[in-house]
């Protein structure tokens, strides 16, 4: 997965002009009537900001395309106008959007050449008004010039968010190259969720009546089958009979699917074999730490507080409809979460691989989480206007999706049988949600409900701790080793990592240092040479990456990830005012005679900006310099130069040279 990332930026870097050439057809294609709903060209423009960041592409290349891009689309829509005039706006295609087009006319009738601008940020206008203003006759060089103007205050402002974005990532890839690539798969895929959610918001809302108006025909010809779809889409028949059937049903098919895929003990299929085995490979201490705190979402101590906080509030409000179909939700939900519990035994990628096949279904919580979470929204979004769902369901169903990374990460689930939890509760959620809309929905007064169940959810969270999660976050086989300390000296070292382990392989910086000794002695002796502690990073001293000019002995300094664990110990000494040394320890998991033996990295840092934006210590990709560090000796320690057999053939930075220091 890194290896993929980390060619794609090079492809990038190699070949730029087809990355902008991408940036061109987007913020084109955005900018064309109909077309321009379909292409999210934000997350076009972050990401390209991104890569900007990386220092793949440049800025203004960039920005350049973007504009022209954006330039170019709407200058067909102004062509347009100029050439059929209002018969452009009355095409088979426009009459869907008539309500824009409207909006689009008495914004540039209020606001002249200045709509073009506005346009620019208020999406569905920003098509109509271009060819508004070609069918009103406003003059080329005009509408070109102001054109120009609006494109470039829109892109470059998000181009240089992805920069921020991007130089960010390269500081994450300074801490663990496994934190980079989770960044920029979460940020990614919640876009693309986001976008989806708001897509499928508004086709559901158009489209709502005619499918209703369907299943009504249909079950008036079917009248056995056909009295479901009466129960729970006719507002003058019963909805409860149809929901218990249904959910019925629907258990059973979600129950004989799983047993097909897990029932008879088969083993994991490639999908979740390929998705465990990916986590495994982003595994960090920063990773794992943000897991534990978005399972916890999913744990039955705090979706139970919030569950119980919002059919109390429900029933203080008086809204006896909305309080029983959540009881409702929150009932059926238990009963079918926790049949499939105890029908189905399904070992979680934990258990897997640790032989023990006999467990219960492990989506339990996750299907029950899905629905009060789901059906919340389905609550407070009664007779609300497009962007208030859509922004409910976007925030639900990114909590749910977290939540199923989380649990995917961690090993409580596959992913196969993760997504069928989440898909299962969601459709329990879809089926209540249409027959309490069919059914006298009650209009909630969302600032009394969802103010004090996001209170109650946080403090829940704040409250529990997952014990299996701290018991990954702690956990660790020991894998200590003993050692001769004149073996270890003469041959032995060789047998230790030669390079820090951060990503399946990717070799990040070699361990050139071994050192054998008690760490408190260790550190003592280096500050008897002249070393000294980095300013330790916290969100206060983070703020001076945002000094521009700021000497490199004043920016805190990234820790660093080896096989897991954070250093045990770093110090730093200043060669100039943007160049220092830094050195690294992590225990090696062996012993010497009884002493611990410590492995670390010696490189040479210096201070690097984008865009004058940020700036941030960062290692060189030179290894052999920095040895010079500790030529002049440590003081109480022997030290000698070894070549390590462990060394990449390929490895143009490194030669294999390796400090080792041990107790004089």
């Amino acid at each position: 997965m890194i290896d993929f990332l980390q060619l794609a930026l090079a492809w990038v870097a190699a070949h730029p002009h087809w990355t902008l050439l991408v940036v061109f057809l987007c913020c084109l294609g955005e900018s064309i009537i109909v077309l321009g709903v379909l292409i999210p060209t934000t997350l076009v423009l972050l990401a390209t900001g991104a890569l900007v960041g990386l220092g793949s592409l440049g800025f203004w290349p960039a920005v350049a395309g973007a504009v022209a891009g954006a330039v170019a689309g709407d200058s067909i829509n102004f062509w347009a106008g100029r050439r059929w005039g209002s018969r452009a706006l009355e095409s088979h295609y426009a009459q869907r959007y008539q309500d824009a087009i409207a909006s689009s006319r008495r914004l540039l009738e209020n606001h002249g050449a200045k709509a073009l601008v506005l346009a620019r940020f208020i999406g569905l206008v920003r098509p109509f008004v271009a060819a508004i203003a070609g069918a009103y006759r406003m003059t080329v060089i005009r509408f070109l010039g102001v054109e120009l103007f609006a494109s470039l205050v829109w892109a470059a402002p998000i181009i240089v968010v992805g920069v921020v974005f991007g130089a960010s990532l390269d500081i994450a890839a300074e801490v663990a190259g496994r934190l980079a690539v989770v960044l920029v798969a979460v940020m990614v895929a919640l876009a693309l969720l986001v976008w989806a959610v708001a897509g499928a918001v508004g086709g559901l809302g158009r489209r709502a009546e005619s499918w209703i108006s369907a299943l009504l025909d249909w079950s008036h010809r079917h009248r056995r089958l056909g009295r479901l779809g009466e129960w729970l889409a006719d507002p003058h028949q019963p909805e409860t009979p149809a929901l218990a059937l249904l959910a019925l049903a629907l258990f059973a098919l979600g129950w004989l699917w799983m047993w097909l895929w897990w029932g008879s003990g088969q083993a994991p299929g490639t999908l979740d074999t390929l998705a465990w085995q990916g986590a495994q490979d982003l595994r960090s201490p920063y990773v794992t730490a943000l897991a534990l705190g978005l399972a916890q979402f999913a744990d039955w101590q705090v979706y139970a507080p919030v569950a119980a906080t919002v059919l109390v509030t429900l029933l203080l409000l008086r809204r006896t409809r909305a309080a029983a179909h959540w009881l409702a939700a929150v009932a059926f939900g238990t009963a079918l979460s926790l049949a499939l519990y105890w029908l189905l035994d399904v070992p979680d990628p934990g258990n897997y691989h640790r032989g023990a096949d006999a467990v219960r279904f492990g989506g339990r919580d996750l299907v029950l989480a899905t629905v009060i979470y789901g059906f919340l929204p389905v609550l407070l979004t009664t007779q609300r206007s497009e962007a208030m769902r859509t922004l409910y369901y976007a925030v639900a169903t990114s909590l749910i999706a977290l939540m199923l990374g989380a649990d995917v990460y961690r090993g409580a689930v596959w992913v196969s049988t993760g997504l069928f939890s989440v898909v299962f509760g969601a459709l329990w959620v879809v089926l209540l949600g249409v027959g309490y809309r069919r059914h006298g929905a009650e209009i909630i007064p969302a600032r009394e409900v969802l103010p004090l169940a996001a209170g109650v959810l946080v403090a829940a969270a704040a409250l529990h701790g997952s014990a299996e999660m701290r018991r990954d976050l702690e956990a660790g086989a020991d894998t200590s080793r003993a050692l001769g300390a004149a073996a270890w000296w003469q041959r032995d070292y060789a047998g230790l990592p030669a390079y820090r382990i951060d990503a399946t392989g990717d070799n990040k910086q070699p361990l050139s240092v071994q050192w054998r000794g008690e760490l408190s002695r260790i550190e003592a002796a280096l500050r008897a040479a002249g070393w000294e502690a980095p300013l330790p990073l916290s969100w206060e001293s983070a703020l001076r990456w945002l000094a521009v000019d700021a000497p490199i002995a004043g920016l805190p300094v990234l820790p660093q990830v080896h096989a897991g664990a954070h250093q045990a110990l770093v110090l730093r000494k200043t060669l100039g005012h943007d160049e220092q040394w830094l050195i690294r320890l992590w225990f090696s998991g062996a012993y010497a005679g009884g002493t611990p033996v410590w492995t670390g990295t010696l490189t040479r840092q210096t201070s690097r900006g984008a865009l004058r934006l940020v700036r941030f210590p960062q290692a060189e990709a030179s290894y052999d310099a920095p040895l010079a560090a500790l030529e002049g000796g440590v003081p109480g320690f022997q030290g000698r130069l070894a070549s390590h057999r462990g060394r990449d053939p390929g490895d143009g930075d490194w030669s294999g040279r390796v400090w080792l220091l041990r107790g004089g």
